[in-house]
């Protein structure tokens, strides 16, 4: 998907506020997303959720997911879901550099590093 999403990145032209309400919209969707799968993962591990936490980490994302990583998981799985995760946001990174030189070089822009 990231690759998908950096190929499409040079192709949207947008700027000033339509970029920052985009931007917010796409911010709050992905904190909606995570705290959808707190829940579905503390219900895998019979872990007794407060709502309040999951407000949390649809507000702060991965912020308050880090959080949650800690509060439902003994020390040393908590830090096996951090850098799994962390891996998965550098994988997704990488991901949509690539998109975007691919498209850079389908249409003939020069890539600027």
């Amino acid at each position: 998907m990231s690759l998908l999403v950096g190929i499409a990145d040079p192709f949207i032209p947008l700027g000033g506020a339509a970029e920052f309400w985009i931007g917010i919209g796409v911010t709050l969707a992905f904190g909606l997303l995570i705290a959808r799968w707190c829940v579905w993962d503390a219900r895998e591990r019979n872990y007794p959720v407060k709502r309040s936490l999951i407000w949390l980490v649809a507000i702060f994302g991965v912020f308050a997911l880090i959080f949650y990583f800690f509060r439902s998981r003994p020390i040393g799985s908590a830090l096996l879901a951090l850098l799994a995760t962390i891996a998965l946001i550098v994988v997704n990174g990488v991901f949509f550099v690539a998109g975007t030189i691919i498209a850079d070089l389908w249409l003939g822009n020069p890539i600027s590093w």
